[in-house]
């Protein structure tokens, strides 16, 4: 069962280099079980190391397994090895052994704390990585799932099934980033932006992104025939496509809500500030009633300025700075008058509050 385990792992791992030229695997350690030689090696990853190099690695020894040392070497970034004592005679032995801590040899009990810290210590784990690409914990998943599937029958899969299992999820997650990184640039624009914009705009902005998410997909270290790389752009420009559509909708929804609000301010602005500019007037307070004067002039420009931009449908960029005025507006004037006047409506008393004299 071992050596068939190991020969699966050399077979994976000559498939794998001929993909890429990254090492498919980072770590191995040997775990020696009973060592009985401390006096040649002693007990734990110092003594390990030595023997690596003097019983496994040497070229000196075992000349007919030279191939198979190189692919050790080839395949994974780092090797290490472990030499652990014996349990105990009581632990092997004996019939009456319930697993007890103190029917453990003290050494073998010392050295099992040093192993568990030498492989899930901080400072010991190490970033996980497919084909030299540093992986996310939802990309961890995603390998899982594939792998599961493999590995749900009896026999142990051929090593040429778990490659195209690698490889195609390590390639759904390099067009889920890809994806992933179009949605934050376009949320982001959004979020900046909280306005409508025009459809050649929207349009230039999506192709911008677009060719982003590709750029990084195509400098995106991958495995697999070129016919599988390029199934799997097709497949992200199809789903950016979708995603763009959506974002879509939700430009237009926004587009019904400007078209509503900013002629309103607009509207709203003229009306007042004619109102207070003649009334100001009629109190010869003639420097009050220009600035409100200039406030109705402008008001009225920026009328005439949407209706423009609505009409003709060019200059997207003045009806956002209208958009984006009218807004504040609305927030920080408008919808506070309203909130106060509301308010003091409400600490009003009723008819049947008022008491009777």
């Amino acid at each position: 069962m071992i050596s068939s385990i190991w020969s699966f792992f050399l077979e994976y791992g000559k498939l794998a280099t001929q993909k890429s030229n990254c090492r498919p695997f980072q770590s191995l350690m040997f775990l020696i079980r009973d060592w009985s030689y401390p006096w040649e090696h002693e007990y734990g990853s110092e003594g390990g190391e030595k023997f690596l190099e003097n019983n496994v690695f040497s070229e000196k020894k075992h000349p007919q397994f030279a191939k198979v040392r190189d692919h050790i070497h080839s395949f994974f970034e780092e090797m290490r090895c472990y030499l652990m004592p014996h349990p105990g005679l009581t632990v092997a032995c004996s019939a009456d052994f319930k697993g007890g801590i103190q029917d453990i040899n003290s050494d073998f009990q010392q050295h099992i704390c040093e192993l568990v810290k030498l492989i899930l210590s901080p400072q010991n784990l190490k970033i996980k990585k497919i084909n030299g690409e540093v992986i996310t914990c939802k990309e961890f998943i995603t390998y899982f799932q594939s792998y599961t599937k493999l590995y749900n029958g009896d026999d142990l899969p051929n090593a040429t099934t778990v490659l195209e299992a690698t490889v195609q999820a390590s390639s759904m997650s390099t067009v889920n980033r890809c994806v992933q990184l179009y949605n934050e640039k376009m949320d982001t624009f959004c979020d900046r932006h909280d306005s409508y914009v025009g459809p050649t705009a929207f349009e230039e902005l999506h192709a911008e992104f677009l060719n982003d998410a590709l750029s990084y997909y195509d400098s995106s270290k991958k495995l697999g025939q070129e016919d599988s790389v390029s199934s799997y752009r097709t497949e992200l420009e199809e789903k950016i496509n979708t995603k763009y559509e959506e974002y879509k909708t939700k430009n237009e929804a926004r587009k019904a809500l400007c078209n509503t609000r900013t002629p309103i301010v607009l509207a709203t602005a003229l009306v007042v500030t004619y109102i207070l500019s003649a009334l100001f007037n009629m109190l010869w307070l003639y420097p009050i009633s220009n600035i409100f004067t200039y406030c109705c002039l402008f008001s009225l420009l920026g009328i005439l300025t949407w209706c423009w931009v609505q009409f003709t449908g060019g200059h997207s960029y003045v009806g956002e700075v209208l958009d984006n005025v009218t807004k504040s507006i609305w927030e920080d004037i408008l919808l506070c008058i309203c909130q106060q006047v509301f308010t003091k409506i409400n600490f009003l008393p009723t008819r049947a509050e008022v008491p009777l004299q």
